[in-house]
């Protein structure tokens, strides 16, 4: 018989997709002109996903979307709801727990409000632990994986409501940026993450995640933090793609021996690096900007020493390796 400390444990697999960013209208380019985007083929691309995890074996058991999920142009057409609507109906139909992440389309679509209270706001779900009105939250995915969700958007000025703390002091913040339009990052060096589709992260949610990760330390449960903005320079393609205080996120994440990697979109090329304390970061890209024919999503499975993910199209393939190595049913 197996003693407690080395009974098996069920091992997770789990679906990773985004920046699907989905909106019912022609293809076009990006803000610079630069990069084709295929807002209806979006869709059909997460479909494939979809179809993908309902058969694959082991079947997943749980999905995480790292926000973006509509498009901020259906604002304009006054289609958020429909859009919504329309990328959550396949999701629903896989019939397994999606765990969400707010990007910064979302914030252009909804307000704050109304974020909290939808089906985006997995801080709400029964097993996610997190903060009274706060979109960032914790869960076990098994006794030997936790998943940490961060609100890059707690601190920004298009996630917050005017006159809030949070919103003064990402308008402070943005004073950084020479610029007139602050959407602009031009003549900024490394500081072209000043920028106002980016955000980050309150002291308050600061010393909540440490405070997540201790506990994970104690209990000698390998942890994986998602957030929708990376937060590792060399895990981006472009400077102006990352977290507003992004060495203070790696501060107290470094410190830490339970964090095995950090997962994030909102750069659409994808890239990733580890950082000098072997955390693996890992920015996949936009579902958005991946032409028909070809699909951006991967497919995590725990092993008792690493965890696998398989990608699809531009997805690659990554191996993570776990802090505490453990049985795997």
């Amino acid at each position: 018989m197996s003693s407690p400390s080395t009974k098996p444990l069920p091992a997770p697999t789990f679906g990773i997709i985004t920046d699907i960013q989905y909106a019912d209208i022609d293809d076009s380019y990006n803000f610079q002109g630069t990069r084709q985007r295929y807002y209806r083929n979006s869709l059909n691309l997460l479909k494939n996903a979809v179809n993908y995890w309902r058969d694959c074996q082991p079947k997943v058991d749980f999905v995480l979307q790292l926000g973006d999920i509509i498009d901020g142009k259906n604002k304009k057409d006054d289609a958020s709801r429909t859009a919504l609507m329309a990328v959550m109906a396949p999701l629903a139909s896989l019939r397994k727990s999606v765990y969400h992440v707010i990007g910064n389309h979302e914030c252009y679509n909804f307000s704050q409000d109304f974020l909290l209270k939808s089906a985006l706001n997995s801080a709400a779900r029964v097993n996610c632990k997190g903060v009274a009105g706060k979109a960032f939250y914790t869960f076990l995915a098994s006794p030997a994986l936790r998943i940490v969700a961060l609100d890059c958007y707690d601190l920004s000025v298009i996630g917050t409501p005017e006159n809030t703390p949070e919103h003064d002091e990402a308008k402070r913040i943005l004073e950084r940026n020479p610029n007139a339009d602050k959407n602009q990052p031009h003549g900024m060096g490394t500081d072209r993450r000043f920028v106002e589709f980016n955000g980050g992260l309150t002291s308050g949610q600061l010393e909540w995640l440490e405070q997540v990760l201790l506990e994970a330390d104690s209990n000698r449960e390998n942890v994986i933090v998602i957030g929708h903005i990376p937060i590792f320079p060399e895990a981006c393609v472009d400077y102006s793609s990352l977290c507003w205080n992004y060495e203070d996120i790696l501060r107290v994440i470094d410190r830490h021996s339970c964090v095995s990697a950090y997962m994030a979109g909102h750069d659409h090329d994808g890239a990733s690096a580890a950082d000098s304390e072997g955390i693996l970061h890992i920015t996949f890209p936009a579902v958005l900007e991946t032409e028909p024919g070809s699909n951006a999503f991967g497919t995590a499975t725990m092993y008792c020493d690493r965890i696998e993910i398989v990608g699809q199209g531009r997805v690659q393939n990554y191996s993570i390796k776990l802090r505490y190595p453990t049985l795997i049913l």
